[in-house]
This record gives structure tokens, C-alpha cells and sequence, in this order.
């Protein structure tokens, strides 16, 4: 999905998010928890009802987690 943001970039910013998806979303969560890896709580918003957590990559990129399934991309 690309999309045009709605306020002005600094230069310096990485305004890029990427989904990637996952067989056991909570499996995979507690995994990341327990080597160290800074995650957000699974939230459940409604387009992705099956749940998704937020993490950055070394680089300070964001990293979206969501749970894959029939109903999912």
C-alpha cells in the first residue's frame, strides 16, 4: 500500500512502515520479549481483527506484525 502522507518530512526521518506477518502472532511476540526486543502490545484494530504488534528494525525502520489467516493479505 502506498499512501501520501499528510505533513511535511524532516529530512532526517524514515517515514516508512512495513507489515510483515506471522503463523502465531503471540508465539513470535514472546519470542522477540524474550531476546531482548523492545514490541508494543497486540492491539486489535478493526482491519486486522486477528491482532498486530509495532517494533523498529536496527536501522529505526517501524515494523508492523500481524497475524496472517484467511482474512489476511
Amino acid at each position: 500500500m502506498v499512501v501520501r502522507g499528510e505533513m511535511s518530512t524532516p529530512l532526517d526521518s524514515q517515514l516508512v512502515l512495513f507489515y510483515v506477518y506471522a503463523t502465531d502472532l503471540p508465539a513470535l511476540r514472546n519470542q522477540l520479549i524474550a531476546e531482548g526486543v523492545k514490541v508494543s502490545e497486540i492491539t486489535y484494530p478493526e482491519y486486522l481483527p486477528k491482532g498486530e504488534f509495532r517494533t523498529q528494525d536496527p536501522d529505526g525502520y517501524t515494523l508492523m506484525v500481524a497475524q496472517s489467516g484467511p482474512n489476511t493479505p
